[in-house]
């Protein structure tokens, strides 16, 4: 009977196998202790994650009702007394997959509610969660984050849903603590060790979380520019060391990633350059950090054309004592670095924008 019941797998693996017999089947695996098959929990649990992942990816086509009772027999399986036991036993069963569907159908889910006009009780519900929401997906980005494999599939939904949250302003997230928490999320995204394809993924969400904040949410951003600047940061010095000049020249897709993240930190540059009341303090310590970032490394010169153009629009916001300051408090190499990066600003961005105000005139 043993050697019928191990031909389970195989049944429940075909096309051939109607999937009501598919689900009457995994039940009986699951109840059964004459079914022989080897981690037989793990194997069950995988079957069914990897179901439902294929549905909700639209790889597999399955009747509603099917979905209904794929979901309702991972729940059993998760808040079975046998599962119970068989962890009591100090073994593990790995839960990832599932976790990351329902992660990601959240998200999905939340974004669909934010472009709709929801009214009522309805939007008061939601907006009255929305601080928790927010809490959670700080956790949620931390476990994430230590996995690479799931940095695509929760991370990048994440910051795509902060950011749908953030549009909405701050006649609705009123509260500033709820949008500085996202700073944290900011925080603890990596950027480095990750395929190219993901990495631009991360940036280019990082980067539109903190572009939103900017724009929509500038009482915040009075009192909260060093942990946004911080964040920021991280772009700089990420996309610095991407952008490194290399001997071996490396693929030409690796190359126009660098870039396109080149030319949000410029976008982002600019952008912070017009807030001139926020940003004015500041803009010495930005350029600072710059300096003293180009200063370790020889960049590749698309790379560093955006960077430049970027940082000349906060030079902008310098005035005559804030060049004396940085001449005067930079180590001796960084300091060179900044001559270099302001005489080339006088002569090719400054002289440029003064000839452009005289011709308009």
């Amino acid at each position: 009977m043993a050697a019928v019941y191990s031909g389970i797998y195989l049944r429940l693996k075909s096309t051939k196998t109607p999937w009501e017999d598919k689900l009457k089947l995994a039940h009986f695996a699951w109840i059964s202790h004459h079914c022989i098959l080897p981690n037989k929990e793990q194997v069950l649990i995988d079957w069914v994650c990897h179901n439902l992942v294929g549905y909700h990816t639209k790889k597999l086509e399955l009747d509603e009702d099917i979905v209904e009772k794929l979901w309702t027999d991972l729940d059993n399986i998760l808040h079975s007394r046998k599962l119970q036991n068989f962890l009591k036993g100090g073994k593990t069963v790995n839960l990832r997959f599932a976790i990351a569907q329902e992660v990601l159908s959240s998200t999905t889910l939340m974004k669909l509610l934010l472009s709709c006009p929801v009214r009522g009780d309805i939007e008061k519900v939601f907006w009255f969660t929305v601080p928790q929401i927010i809490t959670a997906l700080v956790m949620l980005t931390q476990e994430a984050s230590q996995e690479f494999s799931l940095i695509p599939i929760i991370t990048v939904p994440i910051l795509e849903m902060i950011a749908a949250l953030l549009r909405q302003g701050e006649g609705i997230l009123r509260n500033a603590h709820h949008v500085t928490l996202t700073f944290s999320i900011l925080l603890i995204v990596p950027l480095d060790h990750l395929k190219m394809k993901d990495y631009y993924s991360i940036f280019l969400g990082i980067h539109e979380v903190l572009f939103t904040v900017l724009q929509f949410h500038p009482k915040v951003m009075l009192k909260a520019i060093p942990s946004f600047l911080n964040s920021f940061h991280r772009l700089v010095a990420s996309v610095i060391h991407k952008g490194q000049q290399k001997e071996d020249t490396g693929t030409t897709s690796e190359l126009e990633v660098t870039l396109k993240c080149a030319q949000l930190v410029e976008r982002m540059y600019t952008h912070i350059a017009t807030k001139t009341e926020e940003f004015t303090v500041f803009s010495p310590f930005i350029v600072a950090y710059y300096v003293n970032a180009l200063q370790k490394v020889t960049l590749h010169p698309a790379v560093k054309k955006h960077l430049k153009e970027g940082i000349y629009h906060i030079l902008d916001l310098c005035i005559e004592n804030d060049i004396k300051f940085l001449n005067a408090s930079l180590q001796m190499g960084v300091r060179e670095v900044f001559k270099e990066l302001h005489n080339d600003y006088l002569h090719y961005h400054k002289m440029k924008n003064q000839g452009d105000k005289k011709y308009t005139a």
